[in-house]
């Protein structure tokens, strides 16, 4: 289970932003949401570590997912620990309404501002060539692009943004020698970066 602050289209104003709870049992992932105002944003000088979670439950709409990272936050002291970036590419099926494919590139981690990409302090997670092909659905997947699939000889793995920023940024030492001390918070923002 993670909880993540997650903003969209930094470049577009008002931007996309919410409070997101996403959790995964065996092979089902679920995803709450609890929607920020559109007119709060963080500017661009606002750092990443200076974020305060407690601030943003209070500007966020009331919902079952605010009151859960309430209590999270309130038992585990969440805290942010990476800042993910990438370019998203989505394609929504125009027959199967639940079929969502996601294509993510240039992912990076580190920095400390969320709106301005800096290369000096963010590094590549995956290499920049690489990108993560996301395919979602609430059903099974239609026959022609599972036919698809083995045709481009194209295999389910299993990646984490989350755990890759984590190794790259060399805080998983931290979280072998104080296991379940505190929760996390991450952000993740799926903005073009800069000079793209």
């Amino acid at each position: 289970r993670k909880v993540r602050l997650r903003t969209y289209n930094l470049t577009k104003s008002p931007p996309f932003i919410f409070l997101e709870i996403k959790e995964k049992h065996k092979h089902l992932v679920g995803k709450k949401k609890a929607p920020l105002p559109p007119e709060l944003w963080l500017g661009k000088d606002m750092q990443h570590f200076d974020i305060s979670l407690d601030e943003l439950l209070t500007e966020a709409e009331d919902s079952s997912c605010k009151r859960e990272i309430h209590y999270l936050h309130s038992r585990l002291r969440l805290y942010p620990v990476a800042n993910v970036r990438y370019i998203r590419h989505a394609l929504i099926g125009n027959f199967e309404s639940d079929l969502r494919i996601t294509l993510d590139n240039r992912l990076t981690a580190g920095g400390a501002a969320l709106e301005t990409y800096n290369p000096e302090e963010e590094r590549f997670i995956l290499p920049p060539e690489k990108a993560v092909l996301e395919i979602k659905s609430n059903h099974t997947l239609p026959l022609w692009l599972l036919s698809a699939l083995r045709h481009y000889q194209y295999f389910q793995v299993r990646v984490s943004k989350y755990c890759l920023a984590v190794q790259n940024l060399g805080l998983l030492k931290h979280y072998m020698v104080s296991p379940g001390l505190a929760g996390t918070v991450g952000t993740q923002s799926n903005s073009p970066q800069k000079g793209d």
